[in-house]
């Protein structure tokens, strides 16, 4: 995918976080695959595709624009889904995830200078 189609993923997803109406489990979830996909546009805008998680883990932990910072988030997004995702909002998994959403958020915004 293009970095717009990424961008444009991100943004839905966002929009479900924000518009989340009390469906509690589907919090953790939209974050989750918002962080991804900004993840996913800053990648695309290096002519990167991952084909799956491992691969974009992968990218992550050989630097490619990435640092220490940035896979601490990315290890903090993996655990906090796998539990809050599973369980519905919980309050520390999903700060977690929202903090790591927040992070790629503006990562891709500062990048774009």
């Amino acid at each position: 995918m293009r970095e717009q189609d990424h961008i444009k993923a991100a943004q839905q997803w966002e929009k479900v976080a924000d518009e989340n109406l009390g469906l509690d489990f589907v919090l953790p979830q939209a974050y989750f695959y918002a962080t991804i996909n900004y993840i996913e546009a800053i990648l695309a805008r290096r002519d990167i595709d991952p084909r799956d998680h491992e691969d974009r883990a992968s990218y992550l932990r050989d630097a490619f624009g990435f640092n220490a910072i940035d896979r601490e988030m990315h290890e903090r997004l993996l655990s906090g889904k796998k539990e809050a995702g599973y369980r519905g909002r919980n309050g520390e998994k999903l700060r977690r995830i929202k903090q790591a959403f927040e992070h790629f958020k503006t990562k891709w915004q500062n990048s774009k200078s």
